[in-house]
């Protein structure tokens, strides 16, 4: 990392960065079990385990069937990012209210996800003490872009009229073009072993994509007391280098309710694939945004923001879920593979054979739209001899979020559903620092309001079913509340030189221990927490920060 900075001349600077990171990510877990498929059943099948007796009292020995621990290995994985920017910013010419200032910005960046290995177990292989080793292709994005920003001062110190103090207005232009790598089909490859590498050539698919976006925004200072904004833009946004690949399992969980085999609960395991989508195209938008600051001069210390936002996509990509995907299959009719229908499945009335493979990969939604409306406010007063305070809240209410999954299919709403956003979150907190800065401390609380159990696509029975399983049709809202203290050591530290300019921070996290609500499952190893709590329940945490 390093950078430089030149002065042109009086005004006009300019600058150039370098920064190059490697980040090195590895995790192990475990999937609790037996191997039931060639373990477990064969035994009970050969008389090897006896449950036909009291087993509270003849316990049964299942643990030569256990399941290695750890069974899924990830990494290490190398992600290597290289960035460089040269930036120049200064007055273009004069106008009657002030000098036009442009800032210029020409960048070029690379991610590249080196290649790695995975390993997790196969229930369909036999060999619960072995596990099955994947080989992951490297994966690259390059980006090289050019950003042009104009402030314009429109009007300054009206002294004929009180209420035009000053206009500004922010013209931009952006020109951004990508270029992805990734496998051109699968993202892993079954290897014998760590260190091998697939037998035969892996195919590489290139995606280009580029765009020319414009921001255009105003301030308008109406007076020391009130201030207002607004912006439109456009954006453009690629698939990133995790988007555009994906995975298969062959023994992976699916759950859900299946419309064409009696809409009855099910519980599978069965061959998914997830993940990204070398198929993805950009996402595009467009953004407007209206709001106010008012700092009244009769409350020193007051602020509070208003800002409404509205922004529409198209082609937005999201990772549907189960349900949507069993709902929608015909639309989507690639998605989910079936055996044929067998003669008991005809007399049932079923439509569709069981499910054999299921893609939960990333999609391009036809459409989205978000609107909102945030709110925060800050009050500061600063005394002499007992400190500072501070006293701050957000709000953020989601008045809508429409999606539609293609052109002809209906708009959802999903605000106040499972997997959508909340109708209102908020935060409050409550700060202070002591005379001399030394001590600082802290309380802020997190609000979720409440949502229903089931997504906005559920059918009648899911609606039904979920709403009989969690004993209510909504999850209550949530309130969590957190405290810190703060410790600054001064430069002549008392506990000596290596304490000296440094920061002790303790923190306790949900300190009232409140337990997350439990969503419904239909099936007994699918339980899920609120996705707003924290399994954890309550945390302690200390960190120590020195400066150099």
């Amino acid at each position: 990392m390093g950078g430089i900075q030149y002065e042109l001349t009086e005004n006009w600077v300019l600058s150039a960065d370098y920064n190059w990171s490697r980040a090195r990510t590895e995790s192990t877990s475990t999937t609790p079990g037996f191997d039931a498929f060639f373990g477990v059943n064969p035994a009970i099948s050969a008389g090897d385990i006896d449950l036909f007796r009291d087993v509270s009292q003849f316990p049964v020995d299942l643990s030569p069937f256990a399941l290695r621990s750890p069974n899924n290995i990830v990494g290490p994985r190398d992600t290597v990012l290289t960035n460089f920017a040269v930036r120049a910013s200064g007055p273009a010419f004069d106008m009657p209210y002030g000098p036009v200032n442009v800032s210029a910005l020409l960048e070029t960046r690379e991610e590249i996800l080196e290649s790695s290995y995975n390993e997790s177990y196969n229930f369909f292989s036999g060999a619960p003490g072995e596990l099955d080793t994947f080989f992951v292709p490297e994966r690259r994005q390059s980006t090289d872009s050019v950003y042009l920003e104009a402030l314009i001062p429109l009007l300054f110190g009206s002294v004929d009229n009180p209420l035009l103090q000053s206009v500004e207005l922010q013209l931009s232009a952006r020109y951004d073009s990508y270029e992805t790598e990734s496998p051109a089909s699968d993202a892993s490859f079954l290897v014998g072993g760590r260190g091998e590498l697939p037998t035969d050539p892996i195919e590489t698919a290139r995606n280009s994509f580029s765009s020319v976006d414009y921001t255009a925004g105003f301030r308008y200072v109406v007076s020391d007391d009130v201030l207002l904004r607004g912006s439109f833009g456009t954006g453009f946004l690629p698939p990133s280098v995790n988007q555009v690949f994906a995975q298969e399992d062959p023994s992976f969980f699916v759950t859900g309710t299946d419309p064409k085999r009696g809409g009855d609960p099910f519980f599978i395991r069965t061959n998914v694939r997830f993940g990204g989508n070398p198929d993805l195209e950009p996402e595009e938008s467009e953004s407007w945004s209206l709001g106010a600051i008012f700092t009244p001069r009769f409350l020193p210390g007051f602020r509070l923001s208003v800002d409404y936002s509205v922004v529409e996509k198209e082609g937005e990509i999201l990772f549907p879920v189960n349900q949507q995907i069993l709902d929608l299959e015909d639309v989507f009719p690639d998605r989910i593979r079936r055996a044929p229908l067998t003669p008991d499945d005809i007399a049932a009335g079923f439509t569709g054979g069981e499910i054999i493979f299921f893609d939960r990969t990333a999609l391009n939604f036809a459409r989205t739209k978000s609107t909102s409306l945030d709110i925060q406010l800050d009050q500061t007063i600063e005394t002499d001899d007992y400190g500072d305070f501070r006293f701050y809240g957000l709000a953020t209410k989601m008045s809508e979020f429409e999606s539609q999954l293609t052109p002809d299919s209906e708009v959802i709403d999903s605000v106040g559903f499972d997997g959508g956003p909340l109708d209102w979150r908020l935060n409050a907190g409550l700060t202070w620092e002591s005379p001399r800065g030394l001590w600082s401390l802290g309380w802020n609380a997190q609000y979720y309001h409440d949502y229903f159990v089931y997504t906005a696509t559920a059918s009648d029975f899911v609606v039904q079913q979920s709403t009989l399983r969690q004993g209510r049709a909504d999850i209550p809202a949530e309130t969590y509340h957190d405290f810190f203290a703060v410790y600054r050591f001064g430069t002549d530290s008392w506990l000596g030189e290596f304490f000296a300019d440094s920061e002790l921070r303790i923190g306790i996290q949900n300190a009232f221990d409140k337990k997350p609500s439990a969503l419904p499952s239909f099936s007994p190893t699918d339980g899920r927490f609120s996705a707003y709590g924290d399994n954890r329940l309550r945390r302690f945490t200390v960190s120590l920060r020195k400066s150099f």
